[in-house]
C-alpha cells in the first residue's frame, strides 16, 4: 500500500486536480505535475489531532505522456516527519517503487493491474493482495475537483492485519480501512486536492 504522510506550509493553490475515466489512463497513483493531494486519518479522535497527522503528497515530476512507460516523483511531508522523496516507475498499469540510483525496491501494483491480474504478493511473501473489485467512492470530505468516484478496491491481508484500499485513476489511495474488533474502520481518507506551483516566482 502506498505510505500516508502529511502538509506542505503555505502553498500556492491553483485549480483542482481534474480526472475524466474517458480521458485519465489506467495509472492507480498521482502522475500529474504539481497535483497535491492531502490526507487524514477519520480515526484519530479530534480534529485536531487528525490535523496534526495530516499528510500531504506532490507530485514534484509528473509523466509528460500518461499513455507511456514512465518516472514520477514524489514529496511527501507531515507535522512530524521532515519531507521524502518517492520514484515510482509505471508501465501497463504497474508501479513499481525505485530507489534514488534507479534500482527496483518493490512493485505496489503488478503489470496488468487491474484487468488482467488480481492476486499477487509482496516481494518477501508475508503480504497476499487480490482485487476485489469496483466501487464508488461516497467522497465524505467533499473534496472538490475530482470527477470521476469509480475505482477499484485493493485488499492487503498479512502478519499485521487486513486492510482494502479504494485506489483512483490519477490519485491512487483515497480511501484506506483496516478490520479492527470486527468491524472496518477508516484509517486515511483523502481530504483535501489542488495543484501546486513551488518554483519560486519570476520577476
Amino acid at each position: 500500500m502506498i505510505r500516508r504522510l502529511a502538509p506542505l506550509a503555505l502553498l500556492l493553490l491553483l485549480p483542482a486536480c481534474k480526472f475524466k475515466r474517458q480521458e485519465a489512463p489506467a495509472i492507480y497513483v498521482p502522475w500529474e505535475e504539481g497535483c497535491t493531494l492531502g490526507f487524514e486519518d477519520p480515526s484519530l479522535p479530534t480534529p485536531e489531532k487528525r490535523r496534526e497527522g495530516r499528510i500531504q503528497v506532490r507530485v514534484a515530476e509528473g509523466l509528460l505522456d500518461p499513455d507511456k512507460a514512465g518516472l514520477i516523483k514524489l514529496t511527501r511531508s507531515s507535522m512530524q516527519v521532515p519531507p521524502v522523496r518517492d520514484f515510482l516507475r509505471v508501465e501497463d498499469g504497474g508501479v513499481e517503487r525505485l530507489a534514488e540510483d534507479g534500482k527496483r525496491l518493490a512493485w505496489i501494483l503488478p503489470k496488468g493491474f487491474p484487468d488482467r491480474v488480481t492476486q499477487w504478493n509482496s516481494a518477501d511473501g508475508k503480504v497476499a493482495f487480490r482485487v476485489l473489485g469496483p466501487g464508488a467512492w461516497e467522497n465524505p470530505a467533499k473534496v472538490k475537483g475530482f470527477l470521476d468516484p469509480v475505482g477499484i478496491w485493493v485488499e492487503a491481508s498479512g502478519p499485521d492485519g487486513r486492510q482494502r484500499a479504494l485506489l483512483l485513476r490519477g490519485l491512487g489511495e483515497v480511501e484506506v480501512l483496516a478490520w479492527r474488533d470486527g468491524a472496518w474502520v477508516a484509517v486515511s481518507r483523502l481530504v483535501d486536492m489542488g495543484m501546486t506551483d513551488d518554483r519560486p516566482p519570476t520577476k
